[in-house]
């Protein structure tokens, strides 16, 4: 997910999917999905 946002995929501003929606995109749990997203605000990346 890190790696879309670094390739410009998402913008400043835009909505990210749902963890659901971005787990079954990337063939990963909900739970796996949940954590990334945590990580990712964690490290400054996302704001919710």
């Amino acid at each position: 997910m890190s790696g879309l946002l670094f390739a410009g995929a998402y913008k400043p501003g835009d909505r990210l999917p749902s963890v659901h929606q971005a787990a079954r995109e990337h063939d990963v749990s909900k739970n796996t999905m949940a954590e990334t997203y945590d990580r990712l605000v964690a490290q400054g990346l996302l704001e919710t």
